[in-house]
């Protein structure tokens, strides 16, 4: 209810400069705005509602979240973005931690935004792609994007994930490179100590890879079996 000497709205007039924006007309013949008019309908700011600071902090806060939405959507048309991604998007261009948040929840119940179908889709493509990833670098390339660790290994597990294909193409290819500069070495060794040395040089790249150790050790017995025979 108005009181005297409170401002009170008296009508809206179009942005020149924004159709999608509106301009308050108040009761003291001043104008605010322009605020965009679904905060205004958000709000339910009509002729006759008091324009008290709180008012004008809400419309505020409105027009706030409406443009973080939109930078959001933009943000996310070039390609799937998890929680954290949008979130730290958003905090670089200023928005508020909390402003942050409330767009990712509301984008979330919009189904605009879904780690888990993210991190389905990224291993579903590591695999049909070819790509040779050990388990522990594709939950870390995941962790980096923002993914929860709880989400990665479920992900993972429910995707039965074998590594042992892509350890045999990664070390297929890396025996033969280690096989050339073997093979260019002055330094004459006897077969025994090539082979410790094959083996030795290998097995530290496919740990160094990621791969879990009874993955390495099954490709040494397959690789060294395969060359040796």
């Amino acid at each position: 209810m108005a009181h005297d000497g409170d401002l009170t709205v008296i009508g809206k007039e179009p942005d020149p400069e924004n159709p999608l924006r509106r301009m308050l007309r108040l009761s003291d013949g001043t104008v605010a705005g322009p605020f965009q008019a679904t905060s205004l309908l958000q709000q339910n700011v009509n002729a006759g509602t008091v324009f008290t600071e709180a008012v004008l902090q809400q419309l505020l806060r409105s027009d706030t979240i409406a443009a973080a939405r939109e930078l959001s959507i933009g943000y996310l048309a070039r390609r799937s973005r998890t929680e954290a991604e949008v979130k730290r998007y958003l905090t670089r261009h200023s928005y508020h931690v909390s402003v942050a948040e409330e767009v990712a929840r509301w984008l979330k119940e919009q189904g605009l935004l879904d780690d888990g179908k993210l991190s389905e889709s990224y291993v579903e493509q590591t695999v049909s792609s070819g790509t040779t990833r050990s388990k522990r670098d594709l939950a870390q390339r995941l962790l980096s994007r923002g993914v929860s660790s709880d989400q990665v290994r479920q992900v993972i597990r429910d995707s039965q994930y074998d590594e042992s294909e892509g350890a045999v193409k990664d070390g297929r290819r890396k025996l033969a490179e280690i096989d050339r500069k073997l093979s260019r070495s002055s330094i004459a060794v006897s077969d025994k100590e090539r082979n410790r040395k094959r083996r030795e040089l290998l097995a530290g790249y496919l740990y160094r890879k990621g791969y879990a150790g009874d993955t390495v050790r099954g490709t040494l017995r397959k690789l060294l079996q395969d060359q040796d025979s």
